[in-house]
């Protein structure tokens, strides 16, 4: 007779493995989104290079740990951004530090 597993359609999922390819295409979707949206409002705010956290908040205080950790998360996304559609890079770092020993003030929140 004929085997139970031969008449099995192609193109037949299990609902355990339609819920993962939903969970990771809105999971992929979720963080494209984002990237695309910070980036572009800290394009607005100061040009290019970005931050990833608004311009208010890099001019406050000296630590902007919300920024490299944005920076280190989302560089694949930067990485195809910038090679495919030509889009900016963030900025890496600001040292408050040096410029102030040179003699030069430390702006001022805006």
């Amino acid at each position: 007779m004929c085997d139970p597993k031969s008449k099995r359609r192609w193109y037949q999922f299990r609902l355990r493995t339609l819920l993962i390819g939903v969970l990771l295409a809105s999971l992929l979707a979720s963080y494209v989104g984002t990237y695309y949206r910070l980036s572009r409002r800290g394009v607005a705010e100061s040009g290019e290079p970005f931050f990833y956290v608004p311009v208010n908040e890099i001019l406050g205080p000296e630590d902007f740990w919300r920024h490299r950790w944005r920076v280190l998360f989302f560089a694949p996304a930067n990485q195809i951004d910038r090679h495919v559609f030509g889009g900016p890079e963030p900025v890496i770092d600001v040292m408050w530090e040096l410029s102030t020993a040179h003699g030069l003030p430390r702006p001022n929140s805006v």
